[in-house]
C-alpha cells in the first residue's frame, strides 16, 4: 500500500509499513466488510487524467492494469482489489481508478493462462482491461 493511498483511506501508515516484504499481509484495509488489497501505479500526467476519468481505451498505453503473476496466490486472501495511481513527478495525491472482485481476477487469469502471449510471459503478469473495473464510487454504495 503506498504512503499516499494510506492517507486516502485514513490509515496510520506506520501500522502498514514494513522494511522488507518477507511477511506478506493478508489485506491492506477492510472497506464495507470486505478485505481489500490496494494496487498503486505511477503514471505520467499526460495519461493520468484519461485514466482517472475513465476515458482511456484498453489498448492505449496505460489502458490496462497489471496484476503480477507472483501475487496470484494472494488473491485467495482478498475479496476486492482496488487500483489507484499517483502522478509521476508529483506523488502528492492518490487517485482511485476502480475495483474488481478478486474472484473475477481469478477467472480472467484462468482465461489468460489458456492463451498466454509472449507479452504475458515477459511481463510476468496478467493484464486487466481498464474497462472491466467498477467505478470506485459504486463500492461505497454497496
Amino acid at each position: 500500500m503506498s504512503s499516499v493511498s494510506v492517507n486516502f483511506f485514513g490509515i496510520d501508515w506506520k501500522k502498514k509499513h514494513w522494511v522488507n516484504y518477507i511477511t506478506i499481509d493478508s489485506y491492506d484495509v477492510i472497506l464495507n466488510g470486505k478485505k481489500v488489497d490496494v494496487k498503486t501505479e505511477t503514471v505520467p500526467r499526460y495519461r493520468a487524467n484519461k485514466i482517472i476519468n475513465h476515458m482511456i481505451t484498453d489498448d492505449e498505453p496505460y489502458g490496462r492494469r497489471l496484476f503480477c503473476k507472483s501475487q496470484e496466490f494472494l488473491l485467495a486472501k482478498y475479496d476486492v482489489v482496488v487500483f489507484g495511481l499517483v502522478i509521476r513527478d508529483e506523488m502528492n495525491a492518490w487517485y482511485p481508478i476502480g475495483y474488481i472482485d478478486a474472484s473475477r481476477i481469478n477467472m480472467i487469469i484462468k482465461q489468460q493462462h489458456a492463451a498466454l502471449t509472449v507479452l504475458d510471459i515477459l511481463l510476468q503478469g496478467f493484464r486487466l482491461k481498464h474497462q472491466i473495473l467498477s467505478l470506485f464510487q459504486i463500492f461505497f454504495k454497496n
